[in-house]
């Protein structure tokens, strides 16, 4: 486990592999994504969005949303990447045993890569993943999130199926959140609180993975 991490478990507490909690989101990207669980530093790829621009349904990759069931012990990473064409941005609404964390919560940090990717390209790996984790960590380089506003803000307009209160993130290096557009390659990160941190609002139930759009 990174030192940043290490730091991160001792100041806000994560879940034990044996209490998993519970994860639930219906999330989209301009203009793609891909989800993975960490459970006491194993990744595991849940699902993304479509490689092409083109809906499955929906006129464009991230007119709908996809829906995602699934478990996680330490934190929740999501890559996410552009083109360069208008905006960008990762939209979505999440709860971790039935607590909000939407886009735009405080709790999201997220690392640029300095690297770009294509439309068309497969979902990143856990390996590359697990490498571009090394290399954030090692420099301290996750930080705060930049938004151009919430659900319904131009570009995109509203995004049924997400909350009017999650916001479009990004990364803010170079000003990369839309509606100017340059590619870019990130990966947010969202720690899972402890079951004793998230009690103060309630807990849920462990699910299986599922897609459900």
């Amino acid at each position: 486990m990174s030192r940043l991490l290490l730091g991160i478990v001792a100041l806000a507490g994560f879940a034990t592999a044996s209490q998993a909690a519970t994860i639930s989101t219906a999330m989209t990207a301009d203009n793609h994504y891909a989800i993975y669980a960490d459970n006491g530093g194993v990744l595991t790829y849940i699902g993304g969005n479509e490689l092409g621009r083109d809906g499955d349904p929906g006129q464009f990759n991230w007119s709908l949303p996809e829906g995602w069931d699934f478990a996680a012990t330490t934190a929740i990473y999501v890559a996410a990447w552009s083109d360069d064409s208008t905006a960008h941005g990762l939209l979505g609404n999440l709860t971790i045993d039935g607590n909000d964390f939407s886009s735009g919560n405080a709790a999201w940090r997220v690392y640029d890569t300095g690297m770009g990717r294509v439309d068309g390209s497969p979902h990143p790996t856990t390996t590359e993943i697990a490498g571009i984790l090394t290399t954030a960590n090692t420099n301290n380089a996750f930080t705060v999130t930049s938004s151009v506003g919430t659900n319904g803000v131009a570009p995109w307009g509203v995004v049924p199926g997400i909350s009017s209160s999650a916001a479009w993130m990004w990364s803010p290096a170079g000003g990369r959140t839309g509606p100017n557009d340059t590619p870019s390659y990130v990966v947010f990160c969202l720690p899972v609180p402890s079951p004793s941190a998230l009690a103060l609002v309630g807990l849920g139930g462990l699910v299986a993975a599922r897609r459900k759009r």
